[in-house]
């Protein structure tokens, strides 16, 4: 991962940067907070209530800004050795009807061998299909219409502090960016949309 394009390093960069940054931030709204309003709750309350208080203000900022996850993430490449494609139910709430209504997506979960030969498996939602106004799919589309975009020997790639994963599948004419998620023809070196470099 060492040899990625010098503009895709930067974002990530970035993205890691504003992650720290918010961390910082919200940390110290919380010591101020805290140094503010100690006498009040202090005299108006247990020191219980404080302790329990003062912990969870601290605690917030780890899990708003994701920042512990950064710290134990990192960079990786692999190869899909196997493909697994399920499908969950579950339901959602309708604006209109004010009435649940069932929902099915198909799901599809690579297994991955990564550069150090470690196996894991990831999942990649595709697709969900809304059974509701009259809208139908015939159950052998519901399996998962995307199934063939993915093949064994695929690239995989994560990116330190980024949350998805980006594949570069072989049976297709199109790179997604991993920026911006715009679909490019294979023969382009960068994005039409945002010009970041495309992996390949």
């Amino acid at each position: 991962m060492k040899n990625l394009p010098r503009d895709i390093k930067k974002h990530v960069k970035r993205k890691i940067v504003f992650c720290i940054a918010l961390f910082l931030i919200l940390e110290i709204f919380a010591f101020v907070f805290n140094f503010l309003f100690f006498n009040h709750f202090s005299s108006n309350s247990n020191a219980t209530f404080h302790i329990i208080l003062i912990i969870t203000l601290h605690i917030c900022p780890f899990f708003i800004s994701g920042f512990p996850f950064k710290l134990i993430d990192h960079s990786w490449n692999g190869k899909v050795v196997g493909i697994d494609i399920q499908e969950e139910g579950s339901t959602y709430f309708t604006s209109g009807g004010g009435k649940f209504a069932p929902y099915t997506k198909s799901v599809i979960y690579l297994t991955v061998k990564k550069s150090n030969g470690k196996e894991i498996e990831i999942p990649i939602r595709e697709f969900g299909i809304r059974h509701h106004k009259g809208f139908s799919v015939p159950n052998e589309g519901k399996v998962c219409y995307h199934q063939n975009d993915y093949t064994v020997g695929d690239k995989v790639y994560h990116f330190y502090g980024l949350k998805n994963y980006y594949v570069v599948k072989q049976n297709s004419d199109f790179l997604d960016c991993i920026v911006c998620g715009t679909k490019n023809h294979c023969d382009r070196t960068v994005c039409v949309a945002c010009g970041f470099t495309l992996i390949k």
